[in-house]
């Protein structure tokens, strides 16, 4: 039971029976903070909620089994079921709708808003909004994504990309990196940009009409130097 700690509030069946020195915690429901140990100023609602905590701090959970193997990670807030139930020291995680980054274990600095969003990342400093964005692969680890739209970006398998529009890379795209996608919001790809090393292409295609712009076109950055490409 607790031994030093001070300021908590444990309402429900075996919740917070192993905390030791943690304090100003508040935990309502069945198993949840049962092992905690030093983990302090959480909030948690729900069965199973942070079951696992031991050293987590700083943490807001809402939602049954929602970070449920959290040990050590910090600043987290999942709002849903089984978001981020697989998190162990991931920190500044949020997750808004049922399974959002649900098997992160790791990673942190990631935003979801939306069921299923990031549900398979296990990466750093990814963004997703809409219904299964950046679902990603499991165990594989991807950084920087950036997709907005319905199921956008669920199949791609890379980093450092920016995804906009319902369904754009929802088929399997492997090892994508660096690249804008942007759809019509039905998954069919309008316009595709991809750089490296100060090198970017950009494609496009037609959509609005068959004036529209088609073909490819390169150049190295730098400077202050810009190109404007009219799609008409």
């Amino acid at each position: 039971g607790n031994q030093n700690g001070f300021g908590n509030v444990a309402i429900g069946h075996n919740i917070a029976s192993s905390s030791q020195t943690g304090f100003y915690n508040i935990a309502i429901g069945v198993n949840s903070f049962c092992k905690n140990v030093n983990g302090s100023r959480n909030i948690i609602f729900g069965m199973n909620n942070m079951s696992n905590n031991t050293y987590g701090s700083w943490n807001l959970s809402m939602g049954n089994y929602a970070l449920e193997k959290n040990t050590e990670g910090d600043f987290n807030v999942a709002l849903g079921i089984r978001n981020l139930e697989d998190n162990i020291s991931g920190e500044s995680n949020t997750a808004v709708g049922n399974f959002s980054i649900r098997f992160n274990t790791t990673g942190s600095y990631n935003t979801a808003v939306g069921g299923g969003v990031l549900e398979f990342m296990n990466g750093c400093r990814n963004t997703g909004i809409g219904y299964q964005s950046l679902g990603g692969d499991g165990g594989l680890v991807f950084n920087n994504n950036v997709a907005v739209g319905f199921r956008s970006g669920r199949c791609i398998l890379g980093s450092n990309n920016v995804i906009l529009g319902g369904f754009t890379g929802s088929s399997a795209v492997n090892n994508a990196n660096n690249n804008v996608f942007i759809s019509d919001g039905v998954g069919n790809l309008r316009i595709f940009i991809t750089g490296s090393n100060g090198l970017a292409t950009f494609y496009g295609t037609g959509g609005v009409s068959a004036s529209a712009f088609t073909g490819s076109f390169t150049g190295t950055l730098s400077g202050t130097a810009s190109w404007a490409i009219n799609v008409s």
